[in-house]
């Protein structure tokens, strides 16, 4: 298969789209978390799914139903899959620091001394009742 961007991906590629946004997956807040099932999705739908969940404590995958309990700093600290990281563009590979306020349903780009993300990196795929906060360059 032909990405829009790098070499012809190779049959043992991970899937490089969220399977329940099909979102292509960033460095931001589409960066892919994987769940202790190692099924990966993006942060975003984790995040839609824990605002929404009974249980705030865990996630449950939406493939498999397997539990996986969040790190005590949250979602964000999920372990990132560098599998899905090192097929993205190298402009992409630099994970930001995330961090998700679960009782305003925020994911928020920690600010940096570096240059901001770029600003269509940083797009949410879910405008309805669901805000993300992104830096704004002054």
């Amino acid at each position: 298969t032909l990405l829009p961007w790098g070499p012809p991906r190779d049959e043992g590629a991970p899937d490089l789209e969220c399977a329940i946004c099909f979102s292509q997956f960033n460095n931001v807040f589409r960066t892919p978390k994987m769940l202790q099932c190692n099924h990966t999705f993006c942060l975003e739908c984790l995040a839609r799914m824990n605002v929404k969940s009974a249980k705030p404590d865990s996630i449950q995958c939406p493939l498999c139903r397997g539990h996986t309990p969040l790190p005590d700093l949250g979602l964000p600290k999920l372990t990132t899959d560098r599998a899905v990281i090192s097929y993205l563009p190298t402009t992409m590979q630099r994970v930001y620091s995330i961090r998700f306020n679960r009782d305003k349903g925020k994911l928020q780009v920690k600010r940096t001394t570096d240059a901001p993300p770029p600003l269509n990196s940083l797009q949410p795929h879910f405008p309805l009742g669901f805000f993300v906060c992104r830096q704004t360059v002054m």
